[in-house]
């Protein structure tokens, strides 16, 4: 019992000490070298180019109303980009309605977030998932 005594009281000690002592860099300390494999590289640079030629990821816009008629979708468009023209207006069309959403936004939580501005204008305005322009980011 002694023994595992003195075996912990020194053990403390040490990790005690341990903790007192400044950390110290040295050159050799501060540089990293860094192996990879070529076809690593090569994968990489592949997907740098991919996502570069990237136009449209998914993501989550605001709908804010569905008609037949392009001439009302067009109107409803103007009336939406003079309270908001910060924001960029889309039609789209999937016969037979056309769909007017805005915004290209990444995460719902933000989508939420600029739907309740517009709701004060567009009570019916809802989220929606969508391809959203990267560019627009």
């Amino acid at each position: 019992m002694r023994i595992v005594l003195i075996v912990g009281s020194l053990l403390l000690g040490c990790a005690t000490f341990a903790q007192d002592q400044e950390p110290t860099l040295t050159p050799e300390l501060t540089h990293i070298t860094l192996h990879q494999s070529p076809s690593l590289t090569l994968l990489l640079e592949e997907h740098r180019d991919f996502m570069q030629r990237l136009q449209t990821l998914p993501g989550y816009r605001i709908q804010l109303t569905t008609t037949t008629r392009l001439q009302s979708a067009n109107q409803f468009r103007m009336a939406f980009s003079k309270k908001f023209p910060d924001l960029k207006v889309y039609i789209l069309f999937n016969e037979p309605n056309y769909r007017v959403r805005v915004g290209d936004l990444t995460h719902r939580v933000d989508a939420r977030h600029l739907l309740e501005q517009i709701q004060e204008e567009y009570p019916e305005a809802i989220v929606v998932k969508d391809q959203i322009n990267l560019s627009a980011l």
